[in-house]
């Protein structure tokens, strides 16, 4: 057998790297685009699932600095909960796997692509969590309701949760059995319905305007939560908890605004108010805390409401914009948006709590925002009902892209 020599044997081995490298290079592309054929085709057949991973990112009191908690919940709040319930803690890991269905409740046929395939557009139905961090040790915990709409194979998402002042109390002679571990138990749970505001409608002089939500469009309502070493009533204050993605439950309309009317719109919303016992442990010792948490579930009818606060749309046209038409009958869609900011109170919830063995009911009083920001289908319709001096009338978002939509004659 001959000899291979040293600098043959080199050249060699570089040349199988480098095939190696490029198979690597052209089969993972292939992987994916098979991944995503096949999520394409179950999807079709609403038998689809979603790979989502969550990153976490914990951030000190003042959100400027990222600080690594001791424990960690993540709860799944789309399933059956319950008094009773439990939901185990782990030690903190920056990265959570779920996988979710990608179910939706309607498709709708959208033409062709330029390669002549078939193209659909899904409602789907969202996924919420509940990804709580903790340092008890410390005194620091955060919450936050992560949403997902499941329309990809793989969804990366970024969460970022401000760690808050948090009421813990540590129990005496107890030792705990592992680092990082412990449970949190659901010691109230109750739902109930409130009046909220979810969008506005502006109209100008010659033009109408209303608002269609399909079923299972999104409104994003504010979540909020609080902490109490005991099970008695809290006295601290309510952190925000994250915007919730909120489904409609069936398609609704607004009533038309006209010729300069205006309005809000409004909804009954279903909410739930949770509290949980948590019992954590860590290399210092074992801490109890008890969480309330309140968040919306779903939208359940939608109206306007002409006596309701709505701020004066603005005098100039500023943001994207585009032309609705000079002439009566010109129509015009434009679907909603928004931005991840909070733009105005939606509701002050007042219910009653009882808390420990043997107290009556607490009042309780929490205001959550309104997230001027939808997806799934909520749109606002535009018809031009005269002329008006041969001017265009345009519609104009203001720079929330699209979170809100205002009208305006203009050349």
């Amino acid at each position: 057998m001959k000899k291979i020599s040293g600098k043959t044997f080199l050249k060699y081995f570089a040349v199988f790297v480098l095939v190696l490298v490029l198979l690597i290079g052209i089969i993972t592309p292939i992987r994916r685009y098979a991944s995503n054929l096949t999520f394409d085709t179950a999807l079709a057949m609403n038998k689809a699932y979603s790979t989502v991973n969550i990153h976490i990112t914990a951030l000190s009191p003042d959100g400027k600095q990222s600080i690594t908690p001791e424990c960690l919940i993540v709860r799944d709040l789309d399933g059956k909960i319950a008094k009773g319930q439990k939901t185990g803690i782990s030690s903190f890991s920056p990265d959570v796997k779920k996988i979710v269905p990608a179910k939706w409740v309607s498709m709708e046929f959208g033409g062709f692509d330029q390669k002549g395939r078939p193209i659909y557009h899904y409602i789907f139905i969202p996924r919420h969590f509940e990804i709580v961090v903790m340092s008890p040790d410390k005194g620091l915990i955060g919450s936050r309701i992560v949403s997902v709409i499941p329309d990809k194979a793989f969804m990366p998402i970024n969460v970022k949760i401000i760690m808050h002042k948090g009421k813990f109390k540590k129990e005496s002679g107890i030792h705990p059995m592992e680092y990082g571990g412990g449970y949190t138990t659901i010691v109230d749970y109750k739902t109930f319905k409130r009046r909220t505001k979810i969008a506005f409608v502006y109209s100008v002089p010659g033009e109408e305007t209303w608002i269609e939500f399909k079923r299972d469009s999104i409104v994003y309502i504010q979540s909020k939560f609080r902490t109490s070493p005991n099970d008695t009533p809290p006295t601290g204050e309510w952190y925000d908890g994250g915007a919730v993605a909120t489904p409609s439950i069936a398609d609704f309309g607004t009533g038309y605004k006209r010729d300069g009317q205006k309005a809000a719109v409004m909804s009954n919303v279903t909410y739930v108010y949770e509290r949980e016992k948590t019992v954590a442990y860590t290399n210092a010792g074992t801490f109890v805390t008890y969480r309330e948490t309140v968040y919306p579930t779903h939208v359940l009818d939608a109206y306007n409401d002409i006596n309701a606060y709505v701020p004066n749309p603005p005098s100039t046209i500023t943001g994207a914009r585009y032309a609705v038409g000079t002439s009566p009958g010109a129509h015009r869609t434009f679907p909603l948006g928004g931005v991840s900011v909070y733009y105005t109170p939606a509701v002050t919830l007042n219910f009653g709590v009882s808390y420990g063995d043997g107290g009556g009911t607490v009042g309780v009083s929490v205001t959550l925002m309104l997230q001027r920001r939808y997806s799934q289908n909520v749109e606002i319709n535009c018809n031009i009902l005269s002329y008006q001096s041969n001017k265009i009338l345009y519609g104009f978002d203001d720079g929330t892209n699209w979170g809100s939509v205002y009208f305006k004659w203009g050349n």
